[in-house]
């Protein structure tokens, strides 16, 4: 995700924030993989929190990136940057940026909500972002234009970028798609029942079928080691990013619907809406299904 050779980050203190630690989920992968990134670039990253749980907890703690719930945390007050994610600030630091004796570290906004109701993107303080973001950030095309409509960020001046989902190096290495299909990955904790019926004709059909996420066979976190087992996965949102580095083919539904095999035609729309199956269509899992 950043140049290796960049030492921009060495000795930096960096502190991200995010409403819960608890399920494996997109916005929490940002963050581990976020994390995780800076920490090998040589900073010292804390991660704040409101939920903590398991396994989400684990996987910080085996990587040594320390996360804290403490609201009175003595790092907010020594951090050179401050990742904001879901609007989360602990109330010590906003009470800090009134202290002109105070370090005042550079905040970056990350918004990753594309729902109507848009609660994760709510302001913890109205008019506050527009007033200490150095820079604000949106997972995607679809993202952006939903939030801009809702005049949260009315006024605001610093620069605007996407920053789409990256994957992690280690993708790059896996290795290529095989021409047979002999075993797919359904990456989900929602799957739809049309996935299910077709997981059914294909274990007719000797296609070995298996589920990851948290009512499957297999609920971890997704890495290039588990990809390479596979010959095609259906997913949706990061894990698309992951088989597109990793080349495997990725077909994109779930909850939402989806565009099936991810491809020339259907990229530009998928790549705007997050890769989330928004704007595809619903598809049929039953055995008259073309």
């Amino acid at each position: 995700m950043i140049n290796k050779e960049n030492d921009l980050f060495v000795s930096k203190k960096i502190l991200i924030t995010q409403n819960a630690l608890q399920r494996i989920q997109g916005s929490e992968s940002v963050v581990f993989e976020l994390a995780t990134c800076l920490q090998s670039l040589g900073a010292e990253v804390k991660v704040y929190t409101w939920h903590l749980g398991e396994p989400m907890k684990g996987f910080f703690k085996s990587s040594g990136i320390e996360i804290t719930t403490n609201d009175q945390d003595d790092f907010f007050a020594e951090c050179d940057y401050v990742w904001v994610q879901h609007q989360v600030l602990p109330a010590q630091l906003i009470k800090q940026l009134s202290n002109r004796d105070k370090k005042i570290p550079k905040f970056i906004f990350f918004h990753m909500s594309a729902t109507p109701n848009l609660y994760l993107e709510q302001p913890y303080i109205y008019n506050l972002e527009q007033k200490i973001a150095a820079k604000t950030l949106f997972v995607s095309e679809e993202a952006r234009e939903m939030i801009e409509a809702s005049h949260l960020l009315d006024g605001l001046k610093c620069p605007k970028e996407i920053f789409a989902n990256p994957a992690p190096a280690e993708f790059a290495n896996v290795a290529p798609a095989r021409p047979d299909l002999k075993r797919i990955l359904v990456v989900s904790n929602h799957i739809p029942q049309e996935v299910k019926e077709a997981q059914l004709l294909l274990l007719e059909r000797g296609v070995d079928i298996e589920l990851l996420g948290e009512k499957g066979e297999q609920y971890t976190r997704v890495t290039a080691n588990l990809l390479n087992q596979y010959d095609a996965i259906i997913s949706i949102g990061k894990t698309t990013q992951y088989c597109l580095v990793a080349g495997k083919p990725v077909y994109v539904y779930d909850k939402f619907g989806g565009y099936g095999y991810l491809n020339e035609e259907n990229f530009d729309l998928a790549a705007k809406n997050n890769f989330s199956g928004r704007g595809g269509g619903i598809k049929n899992g039953s055995r008259d299904h073309k």
